[in-house]
């Protein structure tokens, strides 16, 4: 079987931007995009108030976002991820036969997926020349090569002119939408992110993420603001750590079990961990992975990467309790526990039944992370279970419970303050008030007096107080006419304490999981038998009644699952490339 499981990670990716003359030395090509963008960005509906529907692909493990993009609005599926890049791909090969090139294969594959765009056929398309979009993973076999444009992009009901894309002519990864941002001394040209905010159309760098129960698969992105109506309490604020990631927080404790017979899991302790959205699987230390697997009851597959566990397991009453210092997430085995397709879609096989994968892994597999200093990996269970909001603008991550299967929403467009504002103090604590006693009445023959120095002195002050007041509220009158600076703003709200959310979701429709037909060149040779590479182990291969499993798209589902841990993408250099990523230590 070959390993097409792979994962990338916006911490683990960096970009160094290079120069080229343009008449003006030292004029980048980053600062060349953001005056082009400044002055000719234009929105039909602004993105701060408009959420954006992306669903999962469980055949490709990933978060997905489908577009619409030039003047003919080509219809393509881009996997959404943490990164800045933005590439889709352009061309399908001619010969798509495995025996003829491995890497057509794969790309016909991806192709099918995703659709094509076609920027020789778009009015709009605008080439950015001598720009070459040369992306790598760490797996050389890995790769995606091309040239960069501007076109114009629809997602949801907005429409952005003039946007960055990479196009990609031969690649063998699907094609993706970063919604993060780097330095702009790190990355060629301005990220998506960076467009919505050069055009003025977001106020901030800031994007909410909600990914709702699975089985609902209706999951929505906000840019520049955030879903109030989709999470419990406050959102609890992690600031950037020393070498800015912003999605690294100190993991305190974590158990794993059922409701009564929660097991500690007492390696993890005080921990760097690193929050992926776009990261498959939750790795942690490998001492409590044993642990896991005897209570799952799950067994390591070479062809898989990884655990398989009897499917029914879906359905129990396990989960992992994770504990930050001023919140606990709860991860349902519903999230942590998949339906396993391999690589064109076949259902992996346990027991001589349909598996499902343990999303779970060791560290130790995860060998770039740990090279970078990560003791733990929160992937997409763990977001599944959060509702997230990165901050690029003041370097900030923010989670809380997510509610499940909410239809109501309450957007609320955030500026440079971040979630700050958001923030709502907890109710005080009612108490009975005391029990009043009167005091005895006076008697006539009690020879009491009247103070009339303490009546004076009363007046006195009384009158002081009220002058007082009534300079206070001039003067804050007189403030609240002035206009505030940032610099003049509260700074985000400490953390708040939550309660665990709540391990049973609210309903949610029951999406059906069928075997997939591998990719077939000839399309129409349904009995062949799936490449030999495919076989082994435990896996064997079932085509009976053979259908394509639908995301609510209208690309068919093919592809290698993203089950992540396996390397990082870079830039490669050569001949008029402008970017090159480089791992975190290197920065």
């Amino acid at each position: 079987m070959v390993g097409l499981s792979f994962s990338r990670s916006s911490t683990i990716l960096l970009a160094l931007a290079s120069t080229i003359s343009t008449g003006v030395e030292g004029v980048s090509i980053y600062d060349r995009a953001t005056d082009y963008l400044s002055e000719s960005v234009k929105f039909v509906k602004r993105a701060a108030t408009d959420p954006v529907l992306f669903k999962y692909s469980l055949l490709r493990y990933a978060f997905f976002v489908n577009l619409e993009i030039g003047s003919r609005e080509d219809s393509v599926n881009v996997r959404l991820t943490d990164q800045p890049w933005f590439w889709v791909g352009a061309k399908k090969p001619t010969n798509c036969s495995r025996e003829e090139s491995r890497y057509n294969y794969l790309q016909c594959i991806y192709v099918d997926w995703s659709g094509l765009y076609d920027p020789d056929r778009s009015s709009t398309f605008r080439n950015v020349s001598d720009a070459v979009l040369s992306l790598t993973q760490s797996d050389k076999t890995r790769f995606t090569r091309g040239y960069y444009g501007t076109d114009t992009v629809k997602f949801g009901e907005s429409t952005l002119d003039n946007v960055y894309i990479g196009v990609a002519n031969n690649f063998t990864q699907a094609p993706e939408m970063g919604i993060g941002v780097y330095d702009s001394d790190r990355q060629t040209f301005p990220s998506f992110m960076e467009s919505l905010l050069q055009g003025r159309e977001i106020k901030s760098l800031t994007h909410g993420l909600y990914f709702n129960w699975l089985e609902r698969n209706e999951s929505y992105l906000t840019f520049g603001s955030v879903d109030t109506a989709k999470y419990d309490g406050n959102l609890v604020t992690f600031n950037a750590s020393s070498n800015g990631e912003i999605t690294v927080v100190r993991l305190v404790s974590a158990a794993f079990g059922s409701p009564g017979d929660m097991e500690e899991l007492n390696p993890v302790q005080n921990l760097r961990a690193n929050v992926e959205f776009s990261t498959s699987r939750m790795s942690l230390p490998d001492t409590v992975i044993p642990g896991i697997v005897d209570r799952t009851d799950a067994l390591y597959d070479e062809n898989w990467g990884g655990y398989l566990v009897d499917c029914s397991m879906r359905d129990s009453d396990l989960v992992f309790e994770f504990r930050f210092e001023e919140v606990n997430i709860t991860v349902n085995a519903n999230h942590f526990i998949l339906p396993a397709y391999g690589v064109l879609g076949y259902r992996y096989q346990l027991r001589g039944q349909d598996a499902c994968s343990l999303q779970i892994s060791p560290m130790s597999r995860y060998s770039i992370a740990t090279d970078l200093g990560y003791e733990a990996v929160l992937g997409t269970p763990f977001a599944r279970h959060t509702y997230l909001v990165h901050d690029y603008t003041n370097r900030q991550l923010s989670f809380a419970p997510a509610k499940f299967n909410v239809t109501e929403t309450n957007i609320v467009e955030l500026d440079s303050r971040g979630v700050a504002p958001l923030f709502t103090p907890p109710a005080p604590v009612e108490t009975d008030p005391p029990t009043d006693t009167d005091p005895p009445s006076p008697t006539g023959d009690s020879g009491s007096t009247t103070n009339v120095g303490a009546i004076a002195g009363g007046t006195v002050g009384g009158v002081a107080a009220i002058a007082g007041l009534a300079i206070l509220a001039f003067f804050m009158m007189k403030r609240k006419r002035q206009p505030t600076s940032d610099e003049n703003l509260p700074p985000p709200p400490a953390p708040m304490m939550h309660n665990p959310a709540s391990s049973s979701p609210q309903g949610g429709q029951q999406a059906g999981y069928s075997h997939v037909p591998y990719y077939d060149v000839n399309k129409g040779n349904e009995g062949t038998q799936p490449a030999i590479e495919l076989a082994g182990g435990d896996y064997t291969w079932n085509n009976a009644g053979a259908q394509q499993v639908g995301q609510g798209n209208t690309h068919p589902q093919f592809g290698a699952p993203y089950q992540g841990n396996t390397g990082y993408f870079s830039e490669v250099p050569g001949n008029q490339t402008f970017a090159h990523e480089m791992p975190t230590q290197y920065r």
